[in-house]
């Protein structure tokens, strides 16, 4: 559910107990993304995505910037204790210098 249901979402089945949840921002805000699954938040949810106004950007870039990205992998999933989880994240036009990753755990503190 996107912005408590005021946002149309997509849900499609990929298999493995896992989902794909698309929707189209049509406003430049944070939007909060809830995911549950028999009512309950699945892990990580909600998500909280800001979202700019193409035309507000692309005025200040010289080159192509992705406006989709997707972030796949156990990583976002499950991560044990003490040892690295990987996840991917892809995009068009995305370059590393693009990224930044913020980890933080279910007390809200960042992790290095």
């Amino acid at each position: 559910m996107i912005n408590g249901g005021r946002v149309p979402c997509r849900v499609r089945e990929l298999g493995s107990r896992q989902y794909m949840a698309i929707f189209t921002p049509t406003q430049s805000m944070t939007h909060t993304i809830e995911m549950r699954f028999n009512g309950e938040h699945v892990s990580g949810s909600p998500w909280k995505l800001p979202v700019e106004d193409r035309g507000e950007r692309r005025q200040e870039m010289e080159r192509t910037m992705s406006y989709y990205s997707e972030l796949s992998g156990p990583g976002l999933v499950r991560a044990p204790v003490n040892r690295t989880a990987q996840f991917d994240i892809t995009g068009e036009g995305l370059e590393l210098s693009d990224i930044q990753a913020k980890i933080s755990g279910p007390d809200n503190r960042e992790y290095p």
